[in-house]
């Protein structure tokens, strides 16, 4: 390897017989010597005098740069002494400094700032080498810059501080050492967000003790309303969620939607984390501004040890949303079988209707939910129940080509010439879509093969006008004329 060195500064020394003017060859060679930290090698090109001490690379970057991020330091002393730029920036804004802080090159970055390094410059994102430093947890960098006079609660165009970067992370040492140095506790990004929330979010529980014991808001809010509790929920991190309940979170509080710690918690199915808030006094009932509860947002999502726990602690199994929507129905929606047997146990409703006049049954039927159909069923779930415009569980069958529903509902005695409001029946709707097999089954039930809606139009009509030959044969052959 020493051999190669050699070898390359000969090679310089033969091109000076030629021309002492500097081009990229001498210029990538010194960018290697940099990295490498070939004392010998650097100090070669400066004696033989080629201006390439400020040269930069593709990405802007200078040898006083890739020294320092590796940490080179004779190197880096060499280059300055011979005129190197100790402030000139990269592309992407960053100086000597923030590659030597971002890495934790403490003796470095004491050269630089000798140097007359700016401890507050900053690259194009807004970021300092202090910010750098924290965000890494080089204690003893943080240090030097800031008695260096670096801005301890300069912020990024995002608005994050240095604390805010090491609290993500769970810097502990480097926390400390900014707060003592005056940084600011409460500091907001321009989303909102503090360093307790960022602490928080990332489940750094050692890190939300210190900035509560350095007076962090425990209740300050996102632009959207979000706590750092309900950001400690989000990620399950029971340990930080008790020590800002402790600390007097506020278990109620709400987010620009309305929703709640709990809310949040019952989505995500935190059995243990909804006890804990529970016991902290968490209102079980309160509502979104949709009107969605815990309840409903478990059922949602098929948290079935969730709901019991609700339940348990009082939750309203009927409670409805601004469009009328239970618990209930949303578990049916995604064909959480164990929550719907749960809720109809708690006493739900199992005729209840939306806005638009909709059962249970009917979201059922239109989904092929059978085995909960069947639960519905015999737990007393109208069969015959019709929509605001007139819709019944087996048309909304029938319209989406659910078979075996259909025979369900039919056994169960649904109306199999019932009409909607436009004088459809199944039959019609399952013809108009082309679906034989429910065709079929409507027609051995008696349907009427002859019916006409409001507009004099029929079953066979509507096969004929969408193409559906084997639907309108089957018609036929019923006597549809």
């Amino acid at each position: 390897m020493r051999f190669l060195k050699s070898l390359a500064i000969l090679s310089l020394v033969v091109s000076t017989t030629f021309s002492h003017t500097a081009n990229a060859d001498h210029e990538k060679i010194l960018f290697q010597f940099a990295k490498a930290g070939n004392v010998e090698g650097i100090q070669k090109l400066i004696d033989l005098g080629f201006d390439v001490v400020n040269a930069q690379d593709e990405d802007g970057r200078t040898a006083l740069m890739l020294a320092s991020e590796i940490g080179h330091a004779e190197v880096v002393s060499i280059l300055l002494a011979a005129g190197a730029d100790v402030n000139v920036q990269d592309q992407y804004g960053r100086t000597a400094l923030i590659y030597a802080s971002r890495n934790g090159r403490a003796e470095v970055v004491s050269i630089l700032l000798a140097a007359g390094a700016d401890v507050n410059a900053q690259n194009q994102y807004g970021w300092t080498a202090l910010m750098s430093a924290s965000q890494n947890g080089h204690a003893e960098v943080v240090s030097i810059l800031l008695a260096a006079g670096a801005g301890v609660n300069a912020q990024a165009q995002e608005g994050s501080t240095a604390l805010i970067y090491a609290s993500w992370y769970g810097r502990t040492e480097v926390v400390s050492i900014l707060l003592a140095a005056g940084a600011d506790v409460n500091a907001q990004r321009q989303d909102g967000r503090t360093a307790l929330m960022s602490a928080s979010w990332s489940g750094k529980a050692q890190v939300v003790s210190i900035l509560l014991a350095a007076g962090a808001d425990v209740n300050a809010q996102t632009q959207k309303g979000r706590t750092a509790l309900g950001m400690a929920i989000d990620k399950g991190y029971r340990e930080v969620v008790s020590i800002l309940l402790a600390a007097g979170a506020d278990v109620n509080a709400q987010n620009q939607y309305g929703s709640t710690a709990l809310m949040s918690a019952s989505w995500y199915g935190r059995a243990e984390v909804i006890s804990i808030l529970l016991a902290a006094g968490a209102d079980v009932n309160a509502q979104r501004q949709d009107g969605r509860t815990a309840l409903m947002s478990a059922s949602w999502s098929g948290k079935a040890q969730v709901v019991s726990i609700l339940l348990a602690a009082g939750a309203d199994v009927n409670a409805q949303t601004q469009k009328g929507r239970t618990a209930l129905g949303m578990a049916i929606d995604k064909g959480y079988r164990e929550v719907v047997s749960i809720l109809l146990a708690a006493g739900a409703d199992v005729n209840a209707q939306n806005q638009y006049g909709s059962t249970a049954l009917m979201s059922a039927s239109w989904y092929g939910r059978a085995e909960v159909i069947s639960i519905l069923l015999a737990a007393g779930a109208d069969v015959n129940a019709q929509r605001q415009d007139g819709r019944t569980a087996l048309m909304s069958a029938s319209w989406s080509g659910k078979a075996q529903v259909v025979s369900i509902l039919l056994a169960a005695g649904a109306d199999v010439n019932a009409r909607d409001k436009y004088g459809r029946t199944a039959l019609m709707l399952a013809s108009e879509i082309g679906h034989a097999e429910v065709v079929s089954i409507l027609l051995a039930a008696g349907a009427d093969v002859n019916a006409k809606n409001q507009d004099g139009r029929t079953a066979l009509s509507f096969a004929i006008d969408r193409g559906y030959g084997e639907t309108a044969g089957l018609l036929i052959n019923a006597g549809a004329r």
